[in-house]
This record gives C-alpha cells, structure tokens and sequence, in this order.
C-alpha cells in the first residue's frame, strides 16, 4: 500500500529534488557562516557535522512522518532554508562590531539557523525511502546532488549572487509544491519576500555599517563606500591608508640588496611603495577576480609558472587563520618559491604580532615558521618593529640601517626604535619547534589552540566531548555489525575527502571555489557504485584503498589535478556499492550510519587528527577503524 502512494518517476524526482537543493543550501550556508564568523576549519568542520548530524537525525524521525504531509514538508524546507540564511545575516545586529564570538554562541547560531533544514532533507529523503525502492531513490538522490552542486560551483565561479543560486535550485521544487496549491502559494510568497529584503539583509551582517557587498570565488567580499577597506569574508583584506607595517614588510626586505623583478603575492598596499625602488618588473597576483586591478593578475602562486626567476618575492599574507592561508606557510610552499628566485633571491613576509610581548602561541608561531624557513633556505632572519618580518635567502645578508627611498613612518619610527638587541632576541627560538608540512599542518593547531583559548576553552575538554558525542552516536546509530561498517566507510569517505581537499589546497591553492568539484566526483562515485552488484569483504576493502591511494597520491611531487577528482570519485565509488549491497538493514538506518560516520570523519579530521598527528596519523586512524569494524562484524555473525 505504501508503495503505491507514488509513482516511480514522482519519487525519483522528488528524490533527486531533495539533493540538488539540500546541496545547494549546504554551500550556501557554509558560505553565510564563513562571512559572517570569518571562517576556519574549526566552523567547517562543526558546520558540516551539525548538517549532516541533524541530516541523519531527520532520517531516524521520518517513520513518524506521513507521506501524505510531503507537499508540506517540501514547504517547510524551502522555508527553513531562507529564514535559516536570515537568522545568521542579522546576527551581527545583536553583538558589538569587531566582537569575537565564542565556539558555545556560534554553535547556538547554527543549531537554530542550521538544523530545521538539516532535519527536514533527512527526513524527506527517509519518508521517500520508506515508500518505495530505497537503493533508486538512493542513486537519484546522488544525481540530484550531483546536479545541485553542478549549479553551484558554476555559479561560485562566475561569482553569482547567493539570491540567484536560492532561487534557481527552489525552482526544482516548485513542480512538486504545485500539487498543493497552497503550498505553492505560500514558497512563492516566501521567495517574494525573501528577494524584498535580501539585498538590506546582505547589510546586516556589517552592523548597519554602509558596504557593498559582492560574491567573489573565495568567499564574500564588502567594500565601503570610500573603497579605502577591503574586507573577505570579514577579514581585512586591503585597506587604502597608509599601513606601518606595509612600509616595514617592504623596505626590510627591498633595503638589503637591489632588485629589478619582484614578485608580490596579494597587494595590501604593498604595490606602491615597492613601485618606489622603480623595478624592471612587478608581478603582482591576487587570488580572488574580482580583487585584482590593472596592476594585478588573477592566480595563485602555486599555479604561477616557475620558469621566471625573482630577485625578491613578497608575501603580503599575515597570519593564518585557516587551511587557505596557513598553506602558504609550509615547507611544500616554501619549496615552490625558492624554485621562482634568483640564487641570491629573497624571500618576505611579515606578520602582525606584538614583537615585544609574544604570547605563547604566538611563540610557537614564529619558531614554527623559522624551523620551516631553515630547511628550505640557508639564511633566515627576523627583523621585529612593527610586527615581525621574516627574510630568508641562500646568500648572507645583513638587514640594512637607512631606507633606499623615501618612506617617512619606517625611516622616522620603525628604524630609529629597532635596537640590536631586540633583533638577536627576535632571533632566538624559545620554543622546540617542529616543521610546518602539507602533510602536518601544524599551524592550523596552533591557531586552534589560539582560538579556543581566547574563551577559556581547554583543548581536552573539547577532546573528551568529541569521544563522548561519538560513543553515543555510535550506540544510537551503529548497533550492529553492518551498521557499524557502514558507519565506518561513512567515517572514512570523510576524512578521506578531507585529506584530498588539504592536499588539494597546497597544490593549487583555489579549494574554495573548486570544493564543490570535489564533492561532485564523490557524489559521482555514488551513483556509480549503486550499480555495482556485489561488493565482498567491504571493510578490508575500503581500508586498502584509503591506505594505498593515500600513499600513492603522495608519491607525486605535483600531482595532476583530474588524479584528486579521480581519487575522491573512487572512494564514493567504494562508499555506494557498500551501501547498495546490504539488503538486510532498512534504508533509513543505513543512511543515518553513514551520515553519522561521514560528521565524525570530516569534524575530526579537520580539527584534531590532521593538525595534531599529520597525514599518517589520519591514514592510521582509518586503518584502526575498519579493523575494529571487520572484528565487530565477524562478532555479530557468529553470534
């Protein structure tokens, strides 16, 4: 009886409805809390936990759910998608300008905005499987996110507004709403209004302050009215007045020695007054398109070719705060800017910390860069004053005493202050430092341990929250041998995909925007893997293949590009057919493992098994887990 309440083609299509929008609203919100919480890898990964955490939650309540109620419930979808977007724009509204908002508020944040819609996709998904033929709808579901992040890519790309993105994928489910005229009604007038007050609402989140705001590739851009500041996704960017520590991270490095070619990697200032030293060439790039001017193209450095050789190469970077900016300062990075200078070249950046009152952290910070900067380069030197400026080269050289070119803050401040004494204390490391690697990113812990301290947040308590969510998210979703192994290929195509993004980032340095590309040949690789048949012994598989395609990706010293859309495709290649091929557990509890498995794969290995033990940490940890999850289902089968 209840499969007869649809026809196949209407729940296909509802189906895959379900995934081109709940993809769609994914990117969307990770996007809205990124420019409003200025994003990190701590926000990603507790962003994407509390969706699919909440996700898996919807599919569990979805047997108490009518199917008959659909038409609603595809209403209250759409609607919790746009007020959910509301609620973290005006946010700002409520806290005090330049406030730095705690780990607990945020996640109170996105509980409230986040979880309807997180629940209701689930449970959309589970009331559809429930009706009929859970392992179509599952692949349909898979084209459909396909699709939606299709959509999305192509219009983060060619940086479309996220009103146009909304309600290009609401328009998928408007047919299905059409059979409740009511319901239709009522999105339609919910998207009249949404469109009424979006463009003021884009204004909330800078606290009333006047900005235009603009969609770049990387996230969100605001401009203020005098174009003198620059902000992306609320950090500042660029600013128009005149900086100290421009002036410093420019003329240390230009003073020591002369330079005709010089590369400068994103412009804060830094263009005109290296313009000053009249070099033969400026290359100046920028990242984002919609940032770069005619003094500067639109690339990243790991695409710069490596055939023109630099007598200086500037970093106008300061300090990382995630996985896009802390990949400029590894030892992979360093290695690729070495290759672009002259033998004599030098090498910059500067860093805005209190040079005379380091704090722990950032202790750690400047003898983490200097241990990496030693092996790459022979000679490394700080020059503190108005922050630090790192300088390193494979020749000798001594940081000069006066400035070559007019620049009144640094020869009247910044020199005359800056004693002997402070350079050789700037220079001694205090702290044992390890090395800053793609592979062990130690900066993104530093960071994290920064962060979290700010509000008093102990590193161990967070660890033993996570053990405990996990544990009773294991006994409520994963009781059992098979969904305990479906859990833990859930756990895996997480930190799988997680480690293919950070690899991905420090080979090409546009993750971001090409995030979704990867999500697309995952989702690929499940549609694929529906048609698979039979799929033996799925733990030892899947454990092989995280290991072995781990270590083979690794061997390549650049690595092309398709080889991570192929890998991750792979591994949902794996992640179907294991799911498709086990017909004794319902649909609904089947996806709940996975989901739940897939929030602890990426929160984890983002936050605490990458920056804490590297890319074999995470690699080992995969293995453990499907170990224990071939022993546990031979338990079970004999029991």
């Amino acid at each position: 009886m209840m499969m007869s309440l649809f026809r196949k083609k209407e729940a296909q299509w509802y189906s895959g409805a379900n995934g081109l929008f709940s993809s769609v609203a994914q990117v969307i919100f990770i996007r809205e809390i990124f420019a409003v919480f200025s994003g990190n890898e701590f926000l990603l990964s507790l962003a994407l936990s509390i969706w699919l955490l909440f996700g898996a939650a919807g599919n569990r309540l979805s047997r108490h759910i009518l199917p008959l109620k659909l038409t609603w419930l595809f209403f209250l979808y759409l609607l919790s998608c746009v007020g959910g977007i509301l609620i973290i724009r005006i946010i700002p509204r409520f806290v005090l300008p330049g406030e730095l908002q705690s780990p607990l508020f945020i996640t109170i944040v996105m509980l409230i905005s986040v979880v309807p819609c997180a629940l209701l996709t689930g449970a959309l998904f589970g009331v559809l499987t429930n009706s009929y033929k859970g392992r179509l709808l599952y692949r349909w579901e898979n084209v459909g996110t396909i699709a939606g992040l299709i959509l999305v890519s192509w219009a983060v790309y060619h940086t479309i507004t996220h009103l146009v993105i909304i309600l290009s994928a609401a328009l998928c489910l408007l047919p299905v709403l059409w059979k409740n005229r009511v319901a239709f009604g009522l999105a339609v007038l919910s998207l009249l209004i949404f469109v009424l007050i979006e463009p003021q609402s884009n204004k909330w989140k800078y606290g009333g302050e006047d900005y235009s705001v603009i969609y770049g590739r990387e996230g969100e851009i605001a401009i203020d009215n005098e174009r003198k500041v620059v902000l992306l996704n609320k950090r500042i960017y660029r600013m128009g007045y005149p900086h100290p520590s421009v002036e410093q991270s420019v003329h240390v490095p230009l003073s020591i020695r002369r330079a005709d070619r010089i590369l400068l990697i994103h412009d804060n200032g830094h263009s005109a007054e290296i313009r000053k030293y009249n070099p033969s060439e400026l290359v100046c790039i920028e990242s984002e398109p919609l940032l770069t001017d005619s003094g500067c193209i639109c690339q990243t450095p790991e695409r710069l070719s490596r055939k023109k050789q630099f007598d200086v190469v500037i970093l106008g970077s300061d300090v990382p705060e995630n996985m896009a900016m802390s990949r400029l300062f590894t030892e992979d990075f360093f290695y690729r800017i070495k290759e672009m200078m002259t033998d004599s070249g030098l090498f910059s950046f500067t860093l805005s910390l209190n040079s005379n009152y380091l704090d722990k952290y950032e202790k750690k910070l400047k003898d983490l860069l200097i241990a990496t900067l030693q092996q790459t380069f022979s000679v490394v030197k700080v020059f503190p004053g108005e922050g630090l400026t790192f300088v390193a080269s494979d020749i000798p050289f001594e940081f000069a005493t006066v400035c070559k070119v007019p620049a009144s803050y640094f020869t009247d401040f910044i020199l005359p202050s800056v004693s002997h004494e402070e350079i050789v204390s700037a220079n001694q490391n205090t702290v044992k430092a390890g090395i800053n690697k793609v592979a062990h990113p130690l900066i993104l812990k530093i960071t994290l341990e920064r962060y979290l301290d700010k509000f008093n947040v102990s590193t161990t308590v967070i660890l033993l929250l996570a053990f405990v969510l996990l544990i009773i998210s294991i006994l409520f979703f994963m009781r059992g041998g098979t969904l305990f192994s479906i859990g833990t290929t859930g756990f895996c195509a997480g930190s799988y995909t997680i480690i293919v993004m950070m690899i991905y980032q420090s080979q090409y340095g546009t993750l971001y925007s090409r995030v979704s590309l990867l999500m697309i040949a995952l989702s690929v690789g499940f549609v694929i893997g529906t048609y698979i048949k039979k799929f033996p012994i799925p733990d030892i598989m899947v454990g092989l293949y995280v290991v072995l395609s781990l270590f083979f990706l690794t061997m390549f010293r650049n690595p092309p590009e398709i080889l991570f859309y192929a890998l991750n495709s792979m591994m949902g290649v794996i992640g179907g057919a294991q799911i498709i091929n086990c017909k004794s557990v319902s649909w609904v509890k089947l996806n709940a493992a996975d989901l739940v498995g897939g929030v602890a794969g990426m929160g984890l290995t983002a936050t605490l098994i990458l920056p804490g033990f590297g890319l074999a940490g995470a690699v080992t940890v995969m293995a453990i887990v499907k170990a224990a999850s071939l022993i546990t289902y031979f338990c079970f089968s004999r029991s």
